[in-house]
């Protein structure tokens, strides 16, 4: 009678030590859910922020000569939060509003008055030229010689 009282004993024991071991693990795997659902919600959060700054940064006009609406953006990254931010990050838009900053504010290629000196400059649409002597009246839209 005392071996069976003690094998039913060892055997509560046992079964209490597998509830306990598989309480833990339950309780790690809860923990590990817990802190990678944390861990995303601070990334998209930091992500949602870096978006609103980016699109609030880019220049009205930009948005413009790319056929968007700088005010709507800003709308639907602040709103969505992080879908709105996923959706200005990999829509065509971005890339079309970052394109564009190539072609504002550049003149086109012509005589202007000269910012450094009396007379005019060719300006070749991304840099001045050489001064000239002789220059052809302002608005004539010739290449120097």
């Amino acid at each position: 009678m005392t071996s069976s009282l003690l094998a039913g004993l060892l055997g509560a024991r046992s079964i209490a030590a597998a509830g306990d071991a598989a309480g833990t693990a339950a309780f790690a795997g809860f923990a590990f859910f817990f802190i990678a659902i944390w861990v995303l919600s601070i990334a998209g959060l930091v992500f949602w922020i870096v978006k609103l700054v980016e699109v609030c940064k880019i220049p009205e006009a930009q948005f413009r000569i790319a056929g968007s609406e700088k005010t709507s953006w800003i709308l639907v990254v602040a709103l969505a939060q992080a879908i709105g931010a996923l959706i200005w990050h990999f829509s065509g838009r971005r890339k079309a509003v970052l394109a564009a900053a190539a072609q504002l504010g550049m003149a086109p290629p012509g005589w202007y008055p000269d910012p450094f000196a009396p007379g005019y400059r060719w300006w070749d649409g991304r840099q001045w030229g050489q001064p000239a002597p002789g220059q052809p009246a302002p608005g004539t839209p010739t290449s120097p010689k």
